[in-house]
């Protein structure tokens, strides 16, 4: 990338804003635009594809930056726990866990590498990459940024204006726009949700709208090792939201033949159940069509 641009996201919050980022909120763009324009253009294209065709949306930010590349060091957010988890990870080579209770050994986690890799090219040829790449107030994670083409180039992956959004979008889309793209549409959820939680969702999503709610129960704590591409829905979706951790990745590329979008909202899935009140520390609530639920 010759120029980046910055592109403030701050009017993708329906909750508190980018104060909760220290104040700001920049991705980093190919070209010139605005967050209204581009996150318009985003909206169009999941809409268009409603119910017509397959449209994957993969979000990308720390957990799966370190399963694919490694631990960098942040020098500019807590450098001495960052410091402390390269060394356990990268020198000691501990055993590999996110903090949503994934866990893999060394042998597993190679062999899972490439999936994902595979996964996530898939994705970037047939829709969008949502990635955590932006300068922010409180410098989090952004250890990545001088060099996210470069490592994606590796696995073969080339960046562009028309496979990369900004990690938020794919949570501002629900949280903004839910009625617009759920009222009245068949939703498939698949998730590691509980039985209770579960529930819980179905019932707020049928109070925004939507005609038709199913689930399908992923492991919650490894859902990259199983296999997707034989799921048959009770009722044909018109639309698929995803929260699966790093394994949210084989679920989106795997359901090409549901010919519907199928999007990785990953935590915003839990404000949706009710579980949570928000999500990225306030950024995003609840839509407001399930105020006083």
């Amino acid at each position: 990338m010759n120029k980046r641009n910055f592109i403030d996201l701050d009017t993708l919050s329906n909750g508190e804003g980018k104060v909760v980022y220290g104040n700001r909120l920049d991705a980093i763009s190919f070209y010139e635009t605005t967050c209204e324009a581009w996150f318009s253009d985003f909206i169009e294209e999941i809409s268009s594809a409603i119910g017509e065709r397959y449209f994957p949306v993969y979000r990308i930010a720390d957990g799966e930056m370190r399963f694919l590349f490694g631990y960098q060091i942040n020098w500019k957010n807590k450098p001495f726990l960052s410091l402390l988890k390269y060394v356990k990870y990268e020198l000691f080579k501990s055993p590999w866990k996110t903090s949503w209770g994934e866990s893999y050994s060394r042998a597993e986690k190679k062999q899972l590498q490439t999936i994902l890799e595979k996964c996530i090219k898939t994705v970037s040829e047939e829709g969008k990459l949502a990635i955590y790449w932006n300068n922010n107030g409180l410098n989090a994670f952004i250890e990545y940024n001088k060099n996210m083409e470069d490592l994606f180039n590796k696995i073969g992956v080339s960046l562009n204006r028309n496979n990369y959004i900004p990690f938020h979008f794919a949570q501002a889309i629900i949280a903004n726009h839910s009625e617009q793209l759920l009222s009245g549409k068949n939703v498939l959820v698949i998730s590691g949700l509980d039985t209770r939680e579960k529930d819980a969702l179905g019932e707020r999503l049928y109070r925004i709208g939507v005609a038709n709610y199913d689930f399908y129960r992923c492991s919650p704590t490894a859902a990259l090792k199983d296999d997707y591409t034989l799921i048959k829905p009770r009722i044909q979706p018109d639309i698929v939201l995803v929260a699966a951790g790093i394994g949210a990745a084989r679920v989106v590329a795997d359901l090409k033949h549901l010919n519907c979008p199928v999007i990785d909202i990953g935590s915003y899935l839990n404000v949706l159940s009710g579980k949570y009140e928000n999500a990225h520390a306030g950024f995003f609530v609840q839509p407001k069509v399930l105020e006083n639920c």
